[in-house]
């Protein structure tokens, strides 16, 4: 546990990291909150923020969650400003998306391009942030669980057909271990828009990573990975703008609706190729088929780089580069 302490006349300050690893840490910050210290809490599980803060600190504190650096935080780290775009400078940020979309945005990794730090990264948080604090017994099936989520990013999973598929023991062992990885902020699962709850719950996920870098260092990679890639960079965008996420599937599929205060305000579909109304027919389909089911206005379709207006019976639909 790292402490800095800063005390003068009109400011106590204390910072710690990582003091999830220290028991009845809760107690401790309780108390020197209550001789008036602000002090900032930083760690690598969500639980950190969770049951342990909200039991002992209920109104007494802000969660602000980090993620790896957005895109437009890797321009201003590679000091490609985006004012005054040229050709010469839409060509560089190009490149850099091209690079961002594989590489991910982890700062270290953004920095000195290691793949290798990824690598380890990934194992860290297994080995420490997972499988010691929680007491996971059986490594080899929640390891296997875990890289077997990472290679298939972004497709549609249950808890049955992972027991089966990778032969562990219960449906309950799945969850508790997919409820791990979500935690430690490496996987997450993604509900289909129902307005049952308990349909929700009980539906299909799909399942997302926290950055394409790390699942590119750690998984399998197929030729059409790009598709996949740019889906799941969407996604952790959305959650870095405090969107409410959902999918939508009835006959056909759309890959995100969002909503705001109770209302699905949007549909997102995201293409990774050249997006043409005659070959690209079932994001059309899915994207139309959400809207009309969820009296949406607004349909969006993301693409690598392509920007146009469709209309589509009588559905307006924009088509943005990502």
């Amino acid at each position: 546990m790292l402490v800095f302490e800063k005390i003068s006349p009109v400011t106590k300050v204390i910072f710690i990291d990582e003091i999830q690893n220290i028991a009845s840490w809760e107690r401790f910050i309780r108390r020197i909150h209550d001789e008036e210290y602000k002090v900032f809490l930083t760690g690598s599980n969500a639980k950190l923020l969770s049951a342990e803060l909200g039991t002992h600190l209920t109104g007494r504190y802000m969660k602000i969650t980090l993620y790896p650096f957005s895109f437009r935080e890797v321009l201003r780290f590679r000091a490609v400003t985006v004012d005054r775009i040229t050709e010469k400078k839409k060509a560089a940020i190009i490149r850099e998306f091209d690079r961002y979309l594989n590489g991910g945005g982890f700062p270290e990794y953004v920095k000195y391009g290691d793949n290798e730090y990824l690598k380890q990264t990934y194992a860290d948080i297994l080995f420490r942030d997972i499988i010691g604090r929680y007491g996971i017994r059986e490594v080899k099936a929640f390891r296997k669980l875990t890289h077997y989520l990472f290679t298939n990013v972004v497709n549609m999973a249950s808890y049955n057909a992972l027991k089966s598929a990778l032969g562990i023991k219960s449906v309950g062992i799945v969850r508790d271990y997919i409820g791990f990885l979500e935690e430690a902020y490496l996987v997450f699962e993604l509900f289909k828009y129902d307005y049952s709850l308990k349909k929700e719950y009980v539906n299909d996920k799909k399942i997302y990573v926290i950055d394409n870098g790390m699942r590119n260092a750690a998984a399998f990679r197929f030729s059409d990975d790009r598709g996949r890639l740019l889906e799941n960079l969407v996604f952790i965008e959305l959650l870095c703008r405090n969107k409410t996420i959902y999918f939508f599937r009835n006959t056909k599929e759309c890959d995100f609706v969002t909503e705001d205060r109770g209302k699905i305000m949007a549909a997102i579909q995201v293409c990774y190729e050249r997006f043409h109304v005659r070959t690209g027919r079932g994001e059309i389909e899915g994207l139309v088929e959400a809207m009309k089911t969820l009296s949406i206005s607004d349909g969006t379709i993301l693409t690598w780089h392509q920007e146009e207006t469709i209309v589509h019976n009588n559905n307006s639909i924009r088509v943005l580069p990502v």
